[in-house]
């Protein structure tokens, strides 16, 4: 089982799982909006299976959320947002140049427009001393 919410989107693909070659039995996913949260789960046809009795109360399934969230997949794939993500990360990583002014960075990883400095071992730092 996966939740695939850290990176998708911002991450350059609709889902985090897209940047690896990983296939879960099942995928959770949620957005709480003011106006329409919403959350899915995406299951195999093995394991989607086994829970046809054990659905969610009909207080869950909401049309109006349902169409948001279509709606919204929908403006993402039309206005290559994804794409985008991925081309202004890279854009990011190659202009910030964090490592080369900062030297307690050691690395920087990340996807899309996620980024994470990686901090060098205080042992590496001169001039820290605890």
């Amino acid at each position: 089982m996966m939740s695939s919410n850290r990176v998708g989107g911002a991450g350059g693909k609709m889902s985090g799982l897209k940047h690896w070659d990983v296939e879960p039995d099942i995928m959770v996913m949620a957005k709480g909006q003011p106006m329409a949260p919403g959350g899915l789960t995406i299951a195999t046809p093995e394991v989607g299976d086994s829970l046809k009795d054990h659905t969610s109360p009909p207080s869950v399934e909401n049309p109006v959320t349902a169409t948001a969230i279509l709606a919204t997949i929908d403006v993402i794939e039309k206005g290559n947002f994804l794409q985008n993500a991925e081309k202004m990360g890279i854009l990011l990583r190659d202009r910030l140049k964090v490592k080369e002014k900062y030297q307690a960075i050691g690395e920087v990883r990340g996807m899309g427009l996620f980024k994470d400095g990686i901090v060098k071992g205080r042992k590496s730092l001169p001039g820290f001393h605890r």
